[in-house]
C-alpha cells in the first residue's frame, strides 16, 4: 500500500514536469515557427477578465488579490487571442509564484498612440536582474528554489514581440515590480 500523500505528491511532481515539458515544446514551436500568431479583433478587457476568472483558485489558494483596472471602453485590439491570454496567465501565475501569500496584483491598460501599453504592478518582494529576466532560462533571484526552469518569462517575451510589441520589468527590492 502507498500512502495517499506520497501518491498525491507524484500527481503534482508529474503535473510539474508536464508543465516544463509543454514550455519547451511551446519555446520551441514558437522559435520554429516565427511566433506564428492567428490575429482576430479582441477586447482586451473580455480576454483578461476572463484569465482572471479561469485563475480564480490560484488566487485563492495563494491569498492573492488582483484589480483590473482595464476598462471595457478600450478599442479592440488586432491579436492572437490564445497567445495573448497564454501571456497574461504567464505574467499573473509567476508573480504569484514568486511571491508571499498575500500578494496584491494590479492591471491596467492604456494608449500611447497606435499602441497600447499593459501594466502589472504587484506589492510583492521585487525582481533582481529585471534587464535580463526576459532571457531564455533566467530566473530571478527570488526563483533560485523553484522548481521551474525559466522559460514562462521568455515565451512572454516571444508571444509579445511576435505582435510588434516590448515587454520589460522594472523593479526595486521589497518593493513590488
Amino acid at each position: 500500500e502507498v500512502p495517499c500523500s506520497v501518491l498525491e505528491r507524484m500527481i503534482q511532481s508529474s503535473d510539474r514536469q508536464l508543465e516544463m515539458l509543454n514550455l519547451l515544446l511551446d519555446s520551441h514551436m514558437a522559435e520554429a515557427q516565427g511566433g506564428n500568431l492567428k490575429p482576430q479583433s479582441l477586447s482586451l478587457y473580455d480576454l483578461l477578465t476572463s484569465t482572471i476568472s479561469d485563475l480564480e483558485s490560484i488566487f485563492q489558494r495563494n491569498q492573492a488579490t488582483v484589480i483590473n483596472l482595464l476598462s471595457p471602453e478600450l478599442p479592440k485590439v488586432n491579436a492572437d487571442p490564445i497567445q495573448i491570454r497564454r501571456l497574461f496567465e504567464n505574467l499573473i501565475v509567476n508573480a504569484i509564484k514568486h511571491n508571499l501569500p498575500g500578494l496584491q496584483l494590479t492591471i491596467s491598460a492604456s494608449l500611447e498612440g497606435k499602441m497600447l501599453r499593459c501594466a502589472l504592478q504587484d506589492n510583492g518582494l521585487g525582481i533582481e536582474e529585471c534587464d535580463r529576466l526576459f532571457e531564455l532560462y533566467i530566473k530571478g533571484g527570488h526563483a533560485k528554489y523553484s522548481t521551474g526552469i525559466g522559460l514562462g518569462l521568455y515565451l512572454c517575451r516571444q508571444i509579445v514581440t511576435a505582435h510588434g510589441g516590448q515587454i520589460g520589468a522594472i523593479s526595486q527590492p521589497n518593493q513590488g515590480a
